[in-house]
């Protein structure tokens, strides 16, 4: 690194000003929406505080770049495993290149070991990817991207550029999307029914219990947890951001789904249900017509894992798989947690939620 910079720990209380504004300069959207983001996980998690790093420019002091590892669980082979989450990675334009960039992603190397985190994982963007591999993260895959258009707006748009006509072609064509889609055939049991519940609770446990059995290595997922990750508790509460959608079979949910709009899309965040067809076919298809009531025009699922049976059942109702261009990167130190290899994408059950951002 050149000697015009510093690295040097953050204090997420002293530095929160000027950590907002480098975060203005380089993330998308309203500082209000980063201001919320920063009091979720820096000032009220209930994993606790992150490892933070800052660059600083000797001359004139002033913070030019940032980096996080942020404490998570991971259950690897049915065992509970401290790990961390890389992220909240920015460095100012005109710093860049040979900057501070690879001295604050290898300083949070260390820090994982120093709080007895056996490993740490992130699905950085593109531009951050060589970097972060560069401190010592291995390439474990890229997400598999499961999308189902639930209308034609998407295709027409893309050919046909008039605004007018490319809603009139839509409305013509989208009848012939759904009509012969799958979950149109399928009819609920009796024994389950559908709930949007407001938060979790202990009716999810059983689903849970099995994930951390039977999924590799999986975050670990419990009623407090989930409830401030998706905003249905703590300071940053906003319960409409993240909406529950599950099945339910007695007293207990047999599978859910976590999503979030965006514009006319649902972005599944969390998905996990019990290893029985009937109840994966059950869930995806009351899923998509509920999306098709309310008008989304497409549901988007992104995963790294093996192929299993929500993936065949993905594929069974009109899912398209695609590669995409963001993955998974690991970083481990010493031996293999629990002798499992974790980069080998085979070994993880990681969704978009995975991340926390």
């Amino acid at each position: 690194m050149s000697a015009r910079y510093s690295i040097v720990p953050g204090d997420p209380a002293a530095d929160r000003e000027e950590m907002l504004d480098l975060a203005t300069r380089n993330r998308p959207g309203p500082r209000s929406r980063l201001e919320s983001k920063y009091v979720k996980y820096y000032e009220s998690s209930p994993l606790g505080a992150p490892s933070l790093f800052l660059a600083r420019e000797n001359e004139s002091g002033s913070l030019v770049g940032m980096a996080a590892l942020f404490p998570t669980t991971l259950w690897i082979a049915g065992e509970r495993v401290a790990a961390g989450i890389g992220g909240d990675f920015a460095v100012d334009e005109g710093h860049r290149g040979l900057g501070p960039a690879l001295p604050l992603q290898r300083a949070t190397v260390p820090a994982a070991k120093e709080r007895g985190m056996k490993c740490a994982y992130g699905s950085p963007n593109m531009s951050s990817e060589p970097v972060v591999a560069r401190a010592g993260y291995a390439d474990v895959g890229r997400l598999t991207r499961f999308v189902k258009l639930l209308s034609a707006r998407p295709l027409v748009d893309r050919y046909v550029s008039r605004p007018g006509l490319a809603s009139l072609a839509s409305s013509v064509a989208s009848p012939f999307v759904s009509i012969f889609s799958r979950e149109r055939l399928h009819r609920r049991s009796r024994r389950f029914s559908v709930e949007r519940p407001e938060r979790f609770d202990d009716r999810f446990a059983g689903v849970w219990e099995l994930a951390r059995r039977e999924l590799g290595v999986t975050s670990e997922r419990n009623a407090e947890l989930l409830n401030w990750r998706y905003e249905k508790t703590g300071a940053s509460a906003a319960p409409g951001n993240y909406p529950i959608f599950a099945l339910v079979e007695g007293e207990e949910v047999a599978g859910y789904i976590v999503y979030r709009m965006a514009d006319d899309t649902r972005l599944v965040y969390d998905i996990l249900c019990r290893p029985d067809r009937a109840v994966v076919d059950a869930l995806l298809s009351e899923f998509i017509r509920d999306a098709r009531r309310t008008k989304a025009g497409a549901i988007d699922l992104g995963y790294v894992g093996p192929t299993n049976l929500l993936t065949d059942r993905l594929r069974a109702f009109g899912f398209l798989a695609r590669t995409a261009q963001n993955g998974l990167l690991a970083y481990v130190d010493g031996e293999a947690p629990s002798g499992v290899d974790l980069g080998d994408a085979e070994n993880w059950y990681f969704l978009t939620g995975d991340t926390d951002f």
